[in-house]
């Protein structure tokens, strides 16, 4: 139902575990990796982009403290 670009920036306002995000950031990183085959990046080069992406344009908030501990656990901390 989303589909965001490369450059979008994504929020979600009610995170929970995080789920939303991550498929988020999956179907963006899918785009990068696309991207880079065409060009001809490096690994590298590829791993970084995508890395930049998750800091720069993907956040989660939540009330609950400890759903945002889960979110991090479960699929581990991009910063």
């Amino acid at each position: 139902m989303v589909n965001p670009a490369i450059d979008d920036k994504v929020i979600d306002p009610a995170c929970g575990s995080g789920g939303f995000l991550v498929e988020a950031l999956r179907d963006v990183w899918k785009k990068v990796e696309d991207c880079g085959a065409q060009y001809g990046w490096p690994d590298s080069g590829i791993t970084s982009e995508k890395q930049e992406i998750a800091i720069k344009n993907f956040r989660g908030i939540d009330k609950d403290k400890f759903l945002s501990k889960v979110c991090q656990s479960i699929h581990g901390d991009y910063r």
